[in-house]
């Protein structure tokens, strides 16, 4: 790839991004509390059988993401799948500059406590929780697309991760409004494997 053509590419994803927040944050306002407090909360039977698939040979995994602003909240799916003796999981940034997060487990027992602020404003576990290498990655999103491309805020962390550990299943999600035909990809960018929005659970 030219470097005129991946300058190009990193400027589309800019503009994007902007475009897609703007929509998303509209979105989002405009729900009822109703909507909001149930968005995300009914876990699709492919979903539950992946876990499945991944208990028969082993505790699994999943790493979730405290959400921010207007994006989309995993966490009662998380409650849930912890009910269903999931381990559960939220990303650390250990290096901003080189774009580098671990995943650290959860207490079972109290699953969002003992967490701090992390150096973009997200909620993050802290150092001494221990690092672990989830089975499933649920990734938050900008814009997404049905061939699983995925928009994400521009810094890498999960491509990263999602090279680091190429076996896990990666699950994005976001709010149907997000979706867009067209999603700028470099050759860094990893494919989704899933995509969960408010109205259905996408495989591609």
């Amino acid at each position: 790839m030219g470097n005129h053509v991946y300058k190009d590419i990193i400027e589309q994803k800019k503009l994007l991004r902007h475009k897609l927040r703007e929509k998303r944050n509209k979105f989002v306002s405009a729900l009822p509390p109703s909507i909001l407090n149930i968005a995300f909360t009914n876990v699709p039977r492919p979903l539950l059988q992946i876990c499945q698939d991944k208990m028969d040979r082993k505790s699994p995994i999943a790493a979730f993401y405290a959400p921010m602003g207007s994006e989309a909240d995993p966490l009662k799916l998380a409650q849930f799948l912890s009910q269903q003796d999931i381990q559960i999981a939220l990303p650390r940034i250990f290096n901003k500059e080189a774009g580098l997060m671990n995943f650290h487990l959860l207490n079972p027992n109290d699953l969002f406590s003992n967490l701090e602020i992390g150096p973009f404003g997200a909620a993050e576990p802290h150092k001494d929780a221990p690092i672990c290498s989830p089975d499933i990655i649920f990734t938050p999103l900008i814009g997404f697309n049905r061939l699983g491309a995925r928009l994400g805020q521009g810094g890498g962390f999960y491509d990263r991760a999602f090279a680091a550990l190429p076996q896990c299943v990666k699950i994005g999600i976001g709010w149907s409004i997000q979706e867009e035909s067209k999603i700028p990809i470099d050759i860094h960018d990893i494919s989704l494997d899933y995509i969960l929005t408010e109205r259905e659970y996408i495989e591609i």
